[in-house]
Parts: C-alpha cells; structure tokens; sequence
C-alpha cells in the first residue's frame, strides 16, 4: 500500500499514476485528511512508477518528490514488500537483509467471539461455543523478481458450518513473477483480473461484485503491446460441487401424445465444479483513447442429461425410445470495445457476443420407456453406456455497453451515465419453444462532496421482455442462462422485484464528521426498489451510524438498520390457499402478477447493533456489542463487509437459492427472516488482533 499525498490547497484533486512498462494510468481522487491534506492510498506491486497530480484545471508535479521522469512526470520505486524505495535502491524491500538472501514477514489476524443469544421460547440467555478464527499470511521475497503471499487458516468451527473445511487448512495465495517485460501471476483463490470495458466479459461475480479470481486457481499473464496491456488467463475451478442429481425426463406417457411425436427434453445440475475457464485481452491505446478486443471460453460448466427420441405405439400401449446423452456446456464470447474522447467527455462503447452449446459425453440407448399403471411411475430400459459426439445449441447471446462520464474526473461533481442492453435467443432445448427474451437499462451515478458532506447517488432502471415461453430460471436475474450476469442485481435489496417487467432502484450515500474533537462521524445509507420510477416502492432500507470517541481509547458506535416493506391482502382464493389469508410481503412469482382486489399498506422492521469499542493499540481492539454485527468476515474474500444482516437473512430462509427454488413463498419468507432479525438480541465480546 502506497499513500500519496498533496500538500497544497487544491479545488480539485485527482492524481494519475502508472507504471514504464505501458501500463494505462488510472484517475484516483484524492480525498480531504483530518489535517487539512489531500490523500489516497492504492495498492502498488513492486515496480517503478510515475504519476501527477491534477490541480485547479491543470497538472501538476509532486512538491515533495525531486525525482521527475523522461516523461516530465513525479518518480517512485516501489520494493517487492510494497515499501517506497529510493530509485538507485536494489529490487528488495528497504527490511531486506544484504547478501542476497530471501526474506520471510508473516502477518497474523485473529478474531475471538464469544456470544449469548437470548431464547425467547426458553426464557433464558444461552452461551454459545466461544469462536475463534486465525489467519496466517506469509510474504516472501525471492530475489528482485519474485514475490508470493500464503493464506492458511485456523478455527474452530465445526465441519460443514460457513468458513470451515477442515480446522487447519490452506485458504489461498499468489506468487508474482515480475521480469522487466512480463508480469506473471500464479494465482490459488484470489482475485486476480476483471475485464470490463465496461461490461464484464470476465469478473464481477457474486452478489457483491466479487473480481475474478476467487474459488479458482490459475494463472494470469501480462505483458505490455502495443502501448497497453497483452492479458492471458486460465483458471480450473475449485468451488463446491451440489447434490443436485439429474433424471431421465420423458413426455407423459400415462396421457400419451399421437405416436410419431418426436420430443428432446434438457436439464443441467447449476455448478461450475469441474469446469475451466480461458480468456484473452489485447488493448491498444491508452484508457482515454483506444480499441480493445478479449475472448473468453468456459469448458466443463453445467453437467446436464440430454433425452431425445420419438412416442411410438404397439399393442401393449405407447412407449418412447431414443437416447439419453450425458452433457457438459460450453460457453464461448468475444468482445470489442472502443474509447474516445469528445466535448470535454470520455466515451465508451462494448459489444459482445456469447454461444452457449451442450457437449455430449456419453448416451446410453432408451429401448423402452412405459407407464406402469400398477406403480404408477414409468419404467424405462436402457442399452450399455458408449462415448458420444457432437453438440446442441442452448442460446445466443448479445449485449452492447455505453458508458460517459467526464473526461477529467472533478473532486466537486463526478456524473457518469450507462446504458446497457442485453438479448437472449434461447432453444427450444431450454424453454420447450425457441424464445428471445431482452433486457435494457440505464443508470446514472453523482459523486462528489457538498458543504463538507461527502455524497453518492445512484439511480438505476432496467425493463425486461419475457415473451410467452420464458421461465422463472431464464430471467436475467439468475446466472444459470446468463454468462454476463450482474448478479449484484439479485442483491437481497432487489428480491421484491424479481419477476417484474421493470425494476428501477435508487441509492444515497452520505457521510460527514460532525465534531472534530471528539471525532463524532455520521453516515447514511438509503435505499429504494420499486417496479419503475413511477410507481410506489416495494422496498425502502435505511441505515444510519454514528461514532463517537467516548474517553481516551473507549469508542461508541451505533448501526441502526429499518426496513419498509410494502405489503399487499386480498381475498382471491387461488392466492389465500398458496400464502394463507393476511397481508404478504410483496415479492416472488405472485406479487409479479396483477393481484384482484388487493389492498395496501407498509410495514417497517428493524435491527439495531450497539457496540463498545476499546482500542489496546494500533492493531488491536477488544469490543462489547449488542444486537446482530453488520460488520462480519466474507468468507469469498476473507475481508470485513458489512453483510452481517444479508448473512442473517439468508440464513433464515430469504436467500437469492430460495428465491430461485420458491419464488412463490419468497415473500413470506423474507418477512419471517426480518422479523426474526427484529427479535434477535445477542450480547458479543469480539477480540480483534492484527500484527
């Protein structure tokens, strides 16, 4: 981590930084310290860099740097364990021994719990089993060019619960090779690429935009052409493989078809486990100005069953014959993107194109498939297991990306706009009849800082065309169909919306410190989900936090969490027998509809977190909270994120798999799960030691 600091008074403060070896610089702002400078820290891997500043409309050098490059630019050299070294200091870092030894530095994290948990159906409180979590990271340097990291884990967590695999393991690392023209990374369960430009043709993955990388282990190499980066990446996946099992999936046969009917059913198992993926990128230019072309295969994704042949009649009745193929999927896609400068803004344009095909393996013959009146089920023989070829189309995809937002990024208003439009031609292997389905949205985001306040504001609406035909898993919510997939958009803030044939959400960030002396920092978070900008919202969060400096190392902090829901009642009958008489929640496949006779109110819950915080030292702090942390470890990135109460919904039963699994009950779901978390109460002391 490298911090760069302007001295000065700047109006606008944004610098650029980059590497010699033709690496397009990057525009960071620079944010207003406590002291009355303006900083940013960014990660930095070890290199030789030049950058600037931009300062009231023009650019300027570093007043604390004397070394200026070729290029008129301020200089930094940083060492393989991320220190700033003197231009003329060898490749090690600055703690580097001499004699050209390797260097070893190890980092430790440990995170203790010890919970009660109120059981309101016992009357009492209730120790829970104290919890602890250690991390181990250890760096090494080896020689000038060679560099690595190692993750390994220990906690005692019981087998199969969240973040425990075995109680002593190995979680992840990265080893970097970085000669003069390449850089090189070996990479194991870490984030390590993300094509967008601007939209994702590899990375952004997971509900909260995880890059590419994790659950996956590869390589990624890199090397300057063509005055920009030459990116190549192959990565195996290593995520958990499902329980999911596929059956023969036949016409029915108790109410047979005419005899001659020819049928072709496919289902695939929605994991990743065995599959693979490969992407290249050649840009050329600079980020400003310039082309980009990439490429992306995925092989081994989707195991799936493949049934095909024809009903055919005889004097004991109908029966269908053919085969059953065992299938893997394979997706293909390309992308092009171009960015220009014009009239003081910076434009981006992308298209893409995706195929997504079954790959047999193996058939086995269907002599004879029949309905068994007596068992009522169908029996069915099949011939010995033989290799099979050849392939099916499942979709054809396209998306197109626009994005502009001003060329220079200003400290006071930083607007950036996005359009996006997306469009998939499915077979009639995957919805029984072909069908194209679309997708286009649009979305605006405002950054910038007023009366000392710093705020965000993102607005955002997409429309979706579902002709008849569509299913609920073929949306563009769920990734199963959708290589592209924002699956940010399936967010637990979006559930009331899944189904619709719009969904606009906005979104307000604002932070301030309101007294210096006692360092009292303010921050609120709203958000809103409705079916469009025009009608009334399903779904309004707001979260509000406040912090405090109580005496000496003794902090106050305060999370306050309120969710309104809109809830519809009616007296259809058809409705009342699948979610019983009563309000509901509306989200999932029956709010999505037009409801007779319906009536409408809100309904507000919350969850509140008081937390103690007493600072023993620089890296280390022990806590005595109250109420559910929205501040928990993200077992993907093994980071601090502030999904504690997503994870305690989930938990409960309002999961994006329960909104795929039973879109019907979802929104009675996510009502007992927010209720639940209203009545949670849990006193924690949490341990908290980094050195």
């Amino acid at each position: 981590m490298v911090r760069f600091v302007y001295t000065g008074p700047p109006a606008q403060a944004v610098f650029l930084v980059g590497d010699f070896n033709g690496w397009s610089p990057t525009a960071t702002p620079l944010d207003l310290e406590a002291d009355g400078t303006w900083a940013a820290s960014v990660f930095l891997d070890p290199g030789t860099y030049e950058y600037k500043f931009y300062v009231d409309n023009e650019w300027k050098l570093d007043p604390d740097n004397p070394d200026v490059s070729e290029n008129g630019n301020s200089m930094l050299r940083v060492g393989a364990g991320g220190a700033v070294l003197p231009l003329g200091a060898p490749g090690e870092s600055e703690t580097t021994s001499t004699g050209g030894k390797n260097e070893i530095r190890w980092l430790l994290r440990y995170l203790g719990f010890i919970t009660m948990r109120r059981q309101p159906e016992l009357g009492r409180w209730d120790l829970e089993r104290p919890l602890h979590d250690v991390d181990l990271r250890l760096e090494v340097d080896i020689g000038e060019d060679v560099t690595g990291w190692f993750l390994t884990n220990f906690n005692n967590r019981e087998e199969g619960e969240p973040l425990s695999r075995t109680s002593l393991r190995y979680d992840r690392g990265l080893m970097l090779w970085r000669p003069e023209a390449f850089e090189v990374r070996l990479f194991d369960n870490t984030n390590v690429t993300d094509f967008e430009d601007p939209g994702s043709l590899v990375g952004k993955i997971g509900i909260y935009d995880d890059s590419f990388g994790y659950e996956r282990r590869g390589v990624l190499l890199r090397r300057p052409l063509l005055g920009a980066p030459f990116e190549f990446f192959y990565s195996d996946n290593t995520e958990a493989a499902t329980d999911s099992s596929l059956t023969l999936q036949l016409p029915d046969l108790e109410t047979p078809p005419p005899a001659g009917t020819a049928f072709a059913t496919y289902s695939a198992v929605d994991t990743r486990r065995n599959g693979d993926t490969f992407a290249i990128r050649l840009r050329a230019g600079s980020e400003a100005r310039g082309l980009g072309l990439a490429y992306r295969l995925d092989r081994g994704v989707f195991p799936g069953l493949l049934s095909e042949g024809v009903v055919q009649a005889d004097a004991g009745g109908a029966f269908a014959s053919g085969r059953q193929v065992e299938t893997v999927e394979r997706w293909s896609a390309w992308n092009a993107d171009l960015r220009l400068p014009f009239a003081g803004l910076h434009w981006v344009a992308e298209y893409m194109s995706a195929d997504r095909r079954a790959e047999a393996e193996r058939q086995q013959v269907l002599e004879e498939a029949r309905f068994d009146s007596t068992t009522g089920a169908v029996q069915a023989s099949f011939g010995p297991q033989t290799a099979a070829e050849g392939s099916f189309d499942l979709d054809e995809s396209r998306r197109v990306v626009f994005t502009v937002s001003p060329a220079i990024e200003r400290r006071d208003f930083r607007p950036s706009l996005r359009y996006d439009y997306e469009e998939h031609d499915y077979d009639a292997l995957v919805t029984g009849t072909p069908i194209l389905i679309r997708r286009h949205g649009a979305s605006l985001g405002l950054e910038g800082r007023l009366a000392g306040m710093r705020l965000q504001l993102d607005l955002a609406q997409d429309w979706y065309d579902y002709p008849a035909g569509s299913t609920w898993e073929t949306q563009f919510w769920f990734r199963r169909h959708n290589l592209w997939l924002d699956e940010s958009k399936a967010g637990y803030e979006r559930f009331v919306l899944l189904g619709l044939d719009e969904a606009a959400t906005a979104s307000l960030e604002a932070s301030r410190q309101l007294w210096s002396a006692r360092h009292l920092d303010a921050s609120l978070r709203c958000t809103a989900s409705s079916p469009g900008f025009d009608q009334a919202p399903r779904y309004v969060e707001t979260v509000l936090r406040f912090g405090i400096d109580v005496a000496g190392p003794l902090r106050l902090q305060t999370h306050s969490r309120f969710a309104t829901f809109r809830r519809f009642e009616t007296s259809d009958p058809g409705i009342v027998a699948s979610l019983g008489p009563g309000p509901h929640f509306e989200a999932g496949a029956l709010a999505a509809t037009d409801i007779p006779g319906a009536t409408h109110d809100y309904r507000t819950l919350s969850a509140h977190f008081v937390e103690l915080v007493y600072q023993i030292s620089e890296r280390s702090d022990i806590s005595l909270g109250f109420g559910v942390d929205p501040y928990v470890v993200y077992e993907v990135r093994n980071t601090y994120m502030d999904i504690g109460w997503d994870q305690f919904l989930f938990d409960d039963g309002a999961s994006p798999g329960a909104a795929f699994t039973d879109p019907v009950g979802l929104g009675d779901r996510m009502e007992r799960a927010e209720h639940d978390l209203q009545l949670e109460r849990r006193l924690t002391v949490e341990a908290r030691i980094q050195f």
